[in-house]
């Protein structure tokens, strides 16, 4: 460990704690954010989502009825052309009904998988936040106090021997005091 602290500038150091606490400031915010997103998309995921998808498979559903009670009336009135153009309607009511039907299948797979691949990464999130919003204080507490100490050392005057300060023997000086040859 060094003897002596190098300290060139106590100007550079409240720089460096400026940008710490903006740093800290920045980085809370963009958690906040981030959590912010993440709850949200939960909801549009496990609530927002499925309802949407359950709807639309009633109305596809309903289309699809209504196509297909179409397509027996045109049967029983035997009109051609008629039940072609029907028979398409229902078919592409049917796609739609199944399309609808596999993104309900999709969501659910989203709702049941999204608290085991987001929980990990969110545990890393809260270590995160933890550390800026507990040691970090601590350590700009400590800049801060670190800052005023050599500040106010700074502004005290070294002893002169003129202030009737003892002088520090030189190194010889205690040697040959000390020596029984004197």
């Amino acid at each position: 460990m060094a003897d002596r602290a190098n300290v060139t500038s106590i100007d550079e150091l409240e720089k460096f704690r400026s940008r710490v606490i903006v740093y800290v400031e920045r980085a809370t915010q963009a958690l906040d954010e981030l959590t912010e997103d993440i709850s949200r998309t939960r909801v549009w995921v496990k609530s927002d989502q499925r309802m949407h998808w359950e709807h639309e498979i009633k109305r596809r559903g309903r289309v699809l009825e209504l196509a297909e009670a179409d397509l027996r009336g045109a049967r029983i009135s035997s009109l051609g052309e008629a039940t072609a153009l029907h028979e398409a309607r229902v078919k592409q009511a049917k796609m739609a009904l199944k399309e609808a039907e596999e993104k309900r299948a999709i969501v659910r797979k989203w709702d049941r998988h999204y608290d085991g691949q987001v929980d990990p990464l969110m545990k890393q999130v809260n270590k995160l936040d933890n550390y800026l919003n507990t040691d970090m204080p601590k350590a700009i507490q400590f800049l801060t106090g670190a800052i005023k100490a050599l500040a106010d050392y700074a502004e005290t005057a070294a002893p002169s021997l003129e202030d009737g300060a003892p002088a520090a023997p030189a190194p010889d000086d205690e040697e040959e005091a000390g020596s029984p040859e004197a």
